[in-house]
């Protein structure tokens, strides 16, 4: 049938996602729907949440040279320091 996954589209995604990024006071990081990607890679990974090989094929890259540059923890922790301690807090 014609049925969808999901009772919005894309666009309709895109924003309620900016609203929810300015509403955390999260704007200042500028995230996208595809950084979700890639930030969900980082915080597997240096969380050992995941190995770099489970990381790979959730994200479902083909190389791990693609992944190996989301283990960078000194990059993930700057990021996690432009936010607001109230709001990472909250996040945790």
């Amino acid at each position: 049938g014609d049925e969808f996954l999901w009772p919005f589209d894309q666009l309709e995604l895109g924003i309620e996602f900016r609203k929810a990024v300015v509403d955390t006071r999260i704007d200042v990081l500028r995230p996208t729907l595809y950084s979700n990607r890639h930030g969900g890679a980082s915080e597997d990974f240096l969380r050992g949440k995941r190995s770099l090989e489970e990381v790979q094929r959730r994200g479902r890259w083909r190389s791990a040279a693609s992944v190996r540059r989301y283990t960078k923890e000194a990059r993930l922790l700057s990021e996690l320091q432009r936010i607001d301690p109230p709001v990472l807090a909250y996040g945790k």
